[in-house]
């Protein structure tokens, strides 16, 4: 059983844990992470919405080929931006729990520059690297 002081000490601990990033620093990565939110799901309302109620009538092939590329490309993009959306969301929800900014793998601290530049960042530097190279056990 632990006594009061030893409860404090964890509660100290957990608060200076999620303590390392500044709150002002947290809510511009919020405010990032939501405006890239919203853009990303507006451009894949107006992907969803391309090529509907189209018609192709009176187009030569050529026309229509470019339609068709410019539609895949807009679908393949949409890929890639499902993905970044699942990345942000994860992000967002890190920021809800009071997780956000420890690395998922070590729990190192994540360095300001990278959540700024890459707010949606689940590792740190060197546990990004050993993922990519396929070495980081998850």
């Amino acid at each position: 059983m632990s006594t009061g002081k030893e409860g404090s000490k964890k509660a100290k601990r957990g608060s200076a844990r999620r303590g390392r990033i500044a709150v002002s620093l947290l809510k511009t990565i919020d405010k990032q992470l939501n405006l890239q939110r919203n853009e990303i799901l507006s451009l894949y309302r107006l992907d969803q919405g391309m090529g509907q109620g189209v018609s192709h009538e009176g187009e030569d092939d050529v026309d229509r080929a470019n339609f068709d590329a410019s539609r895949d490309l807009a679908l393949s993009l949409s890929t890639a931006e499902r993905e970044s959306l699942q990345l942000i969301q994860e992000a967002l929800g890190r920021l809800d729990r009071g997780s956000y900014g420890s690395c998922s793998n070590c729990s190192v601290t994540i360095a300001e520059e990278r959540l700024l530049s890459i707010p949606w960042a689940r590792h740190c530097i060197d546990c990004q690297e050993l993922e990519e190279g396929g070495l980081l056990s998850q």
